[in-house]
């Protein structure tokens, strides 16, 4: 889940850069706009360690974004 939680801070740092330069005081974005971000670099896979087999399997990106999801919605769960 490290992964994950990286590729959102990076994603929010972009954000945050972006919003600086406008002089913006709040910082938003939605699942869609992470999907996007995630879309739109042009090569873009996750490598998990399977102890099975004893290698790392590579994940694509609706792979990824499932698990942004994932991660995003237990976040919101804590909070509750």
């Amino acid at each position: 889940m490290v992964v994950i939680v990286d590729l959102e801070k990076t994603f929010i740092f972009v954000l945050m850069m972006d919003h600086s330069r406008r002089n913006l005081s709040q910082i938003s974005y939605t699942l869609e706009d992470l999907h996007g971000y995630i879309d739109n670099m042009p090569e873009f896979v996750c490598l998990v360690f399977n102890p099975n087999i004893k290698a790392y399997v590579p994940h694509a990106k609706q792979w990824i974004k499932n698990k942004a999801f994932e991660h995003l919605r237990q976040q919101v769960v804590l909070r509750k």
